[in-house]
């Protein structure tokens, strides 16, 4: 709707607007003042109060009181916002609004519904758009659901071999350490052995029976070899398992440094906005 511009008056009544006398001028006074609050525009009193466009408007009314009677001063309006005025009044004293008024508002209702039509084709385009990039969405969060599973999957797979390696290797260091214990034991046992022979040598100065204690000495020889016999193998087992845990160590961070890149793989393949799922290879 056109704004009007403050403060305005009439001059003249319309030339084409007939009403009845019934009409006082407290009724049109009544009218227009609606209409003009209607269009937002501050309106002083006709006698000293805010109620009319202009203070020049008349301070009384003539006495008959009359539409055909109301002194009507020029006023700086657009065509469309004096056919509106001019509409307003008509409607509210109850008379026939003209045919090129109602179509020219039927044209103005038609091409708003065509413009409420063109508004919802571009929504419902907007909706499917949309829609086919919700599924899109979906489709990629399933596959990087899935992707996200099998690298679960194959994590929780190292992480058991990871532990069964390290319990394989707690056990050989608890047999490492027993057999050092029973390394140990030897090395004691050679030395009572060794400490043994010093006396038995000592004794043997005293006893008159040098065959009995040539046998005795040959049987702790042969006690001795038999003992730096199993001292040997013990020795050699040792050695053995020695490189078997080495083995596994070497082993054992080989399989430390797979899980680091796999786990630093899967961080960069788990970066926000990867569409595509990460691949992960086997070990």
């Amino acid at each position: 709707m056109p704004s009007l511009p403050a403060p305005f008056s009439f001059t003249s009544p319309p030339t084409n607007l007939s009403v009845s006398p019934l009409f006082t001028a407290r009724s049109i006074d009544g009218i227009l003042f609606s209409v003009f609050s209607s269009l937002g525009v501050p309106v002083l009193d006709r006698f000293c109060g805010p109620k009319w466009p202009i203070a020049s408007f008349p301070r009384v009314w003539r006495s008959e009181g009359l539409l055909p009677l109301i002194p009507w001063q020029t006023m700086d309006l657009s065509p469309g916002t004096e056919e509106y005025i001019k509409e307003s009044i008509e409607i509210s004293l109850g008379l026939p609004v003209s045919v090129e008024s109602l179509s020219l508002k039927l044209l103005a209702s038609e091409d708003a519904r065509r413009r409420l039509q063109d508004q919802i084709f571009d929504l419902e385009d907007r909706i499917k758009e949309s829609s086919k990039r919700l599924e899109q969405s979906r489709a990629e969060s399933k596959m990087n659901a899935q992707g996200v599973r099998r690298c679960v999957e194959e994590k929780e797979v190292i992480a058991s071999q990871y532990a069964d390696l390290v319990n394989h290797c707690r056990n050989l260091e608890e047999e490492c350490s027993l057999y050092e214990r029973d390394l140990e034991r030897i090395m004691e046992s050679c030395d009572e052995l060794a400490k043994e022979n010093e006396e038995l040598r000592a004794q043997l100065q005293d006893i008159s029976s040098l065959e009995s204690l040539a046998a005795e000495a040959e049987s702790l020889k042969k006690d001795k070899e038999h003992l730096r016999i199993n001292l040997h193998r013990a020795e050699e087992e040792v050695k053995v398992f020695f490189e078997e845990n080495k083995i596994l160590d070497e082993e054992n961070k080989k399989l430390l440094e797979l899980l680091r890149k796999e786990r630093r793989r899967q961080g960069s393949n788990s970066h926000p906005g990867s569409a595509t799922p990460a691949k992960v290879t086997k070990t």
